[in-house]
């Protein structure tokens, strides 16, 4: 992966197929890649800045990698690889992640909960449920409605407020 500093976009789900391993067909808990789930789930997603300056500094290391493994790299066109290049095993990414969220002293959560932490971050921030669905790929609002309901009180609270604001009218009946 080349850093580009004026890329603010990063096409998800998009990226070449490596060639097929022998290996890959032997081990049924192989990374596969191939054609995404729905046609929604190809999309591309505006990336927050502190997003697109880890992809740079994983750039950077990813590069750094290529030229100690020299004749050794495996170019897969992954952002995400081991030191050789090769796809991380997902038992060694598990073992990563535990290993970084203790570190950081927060509650331990699997691997693909952080999608559900970002959509429930973005609708505490009151980010509309019809934007947190596109950026899920869910191919309908009532997917994200089931899920996130939960965050629904904080939003609830926060229409009320915006109410209360808007009637808040002096004595001429203005605002």
């Amino acid at each position: 992966m080349e850093a580009d500093d004026n890329r603010k976009a990063l096409p998800h789900n998009q990226h070449p197929e490596p060639p097929p391993r022998e290996a890959d067909n032997l081990n049924p808990h192989a990374h596969v890649q191939g054609k995404t789930k729905t046609a929604r789930s190809k999309r591309t997603l505006p990336l927050p800045e502190k997003t697109a300056t880890a992809l740079r500094v994983r750039a950077s290391i990813q590069q750094a990698d290529l030229r100690a493994a020299g004749e050794g790299w495996a170019e897969t066109g992954l952002v995400f690889t081991t030191t050789l290049g090769t796809p991380i095993e997902p038992s060694n990414l598990r073992r990563t992640f535990d290993k970084d969220i203790a570190a950081a002293g927060v509650r331990r959560i699997r691997f693909h909960d952080m999608r559900h932490t970002c959509a429930s971050l973005l609708l505490a921030q009151g980010v509309q449920m019809r934007v947190v669905m596109e950026v899920l790929g869910h191919s309908n609002m009532a997917i994200t409605s089931d899920i996130y309901s939960h965050v629904a009180p904080t939003t609830l609270r926060s229409a009320s407020e915006a109410m209360n604001s808007a009637l808040d009218v002096n004595d001429s009946g203005l605002k």
